[in-house]
């Protein structure tokens, strides 16, 4: 059922393409269309991609034939409906046809944008490590140079053992302090970069990507 679903709607779209208005081809190519209908069917007739065809890139991988008949069908529109709106002899309303346009092409390039759950999962956590990185690596730089610092100094000051003592007690109340300062910071960007990963998380819902 499903099958014959992105089948028909498949011919549905390839029996119209000549039909395309002015305005819609303006947003949609027939060669582009006619080639990505190609990739849907062998697809969807192999349960896997032409060995010579084009490949998802990233971290997309294969989708399922059920993932692929929604996208194709439409999450909000369906594909009739903008099959329609593309093929008007008159143009009703250039925003709506433009808008029609790009979902189908959109619905096409579905066939290489299914992520997996598991490895959008990796992927973001993967982004959120790399923005934290630097920080970190940042941090423990400044750290060793400071103790290095107040080391050196202490030597070069030949300073007696109570002074020394003294030094070693405002340095480590000035590290302290800076720690705090550094802490406060690292749960500041701590707290974007979760902001990002929800933001990308609902980012790649609203493209129909399952997370």
């Amino acid at each position: 059922m499903t099958e014959e679903r992105i089948r028909a709607n498949l011919k549905m779209l390839e029996q119209n393409i000549n039909n395309l208005n002015e305005y819609a081809l303006q947003f949609l190519d027939k060669k582009d269309i006619r080639a990505k209908l190609s990739v849907w069917r062998w697809y969807v007739s192999h349960g896997y991609f032409e060995k010579d065809g084009p490949q998802p890139e990233g971290i997309c991988s294969n989708p399922s034939i059920s993932w692929l008949d929604s996208q194709l069908q439409g999450l909000s529109v369906p594909l009739s409906k903008d099959i329609t709106m593309c093929i008007e002899p008159v143009v009703s309303s250039y925003m709506n046809t433009e808008h029609a346009a790009k979902r189908i092409r959109d619905r096409l390039n579905m066939i290489f944008g299914y992520v997996s759950p598991e490895d959008a999962k990796k992927d973001q956590e993967a982004a959120f490590d790399k923005h934290m990185e630097g920080p970190k690596r940042r941090k423990a730089h400044a750290e060793a140079q400071a103790r290095l610092r107040a080391r050196e100094k202490a030597e070069k000051d030949h300073r007696t053992p109570e002074q020394i003592e003294k030094l070693g007690e405002k340095y480590l109340k000035e590290k302290n302090k800076h720690r705090e300062k550094i802490r406060k910071e690292e749960e500041e960007k701590r707290k974007i970069a979760q902001d990002r990963y929800l933001a990308e998380g609902r980012r790649l819902k609203k493209l129909g990507v399952q997370t």
